[in-house]
């Protein structure tokens, strides 16, 4: 009997530690992604769809002007990563390039994303963090009109 509470007490210990309290799910690693405002479909639809959209309101919302005198010309990655919280709000953002320029303009642009509906594993809404890379061509000389 002592032996079986001990294996009690044991896996509840367990079980506490591995709580998902404070853990973050990689968006890879659930079922139920997290999905972007408007997409429909199957699980498969939702997450290109919110792919897309996240790659299309980040393109869209990246301040060119803020760069283009800032950051000389040639290619440039951004490795850029994001947590969607509980509540749907955009949160632990991070940003790494080689320029700090694109650092804090690609983090400014992250801040615009609209609310996102959470993610869920085992019935719990869970924060999830998403990633992806960024490819910018400064190659090209961009006049600005006045």
């Amino acid at each position: 009997m002592k032996s079986f509470k001990t294996v009690i007490l044991f896996l509840l210990i367990f079980t506490a530690s591995f709580s998902q309290e404070n853990r973050i799910f990689n968006f890879n690693s659930i079922k139920y992604k997290p999905v972007y405002p408007n997409c429909k479909g199957s699980l498969k639809q939702l997450e290109t769809c919110f792919k897309q959209n996240v790659e299309i309101s980040f393109r869209e919302n990246l301040n060119l002007d803020a760069i283009i005198d800032k950051v000389e010309k040639g290619n440039y990655k951004i490795i850029i990563s994001f947590v969607i919280e509980k509540d749907g709000h955009i949160g632990e953002i991070s940003a790494r390039s080689n320029n700090l320029t694109l650092e804090i303009e690609a983090e400014k642009a992250l801040k615009k994303l609209p609310k996102i509906k959470p993610g869920v594993f085992m019935k719990e809404i869970v924060p999830v963090r998403y990633s992806f890379t960024f490819n910018l061509n400064m190659e090209m000389d961009i006049e600005l009109e006045e």
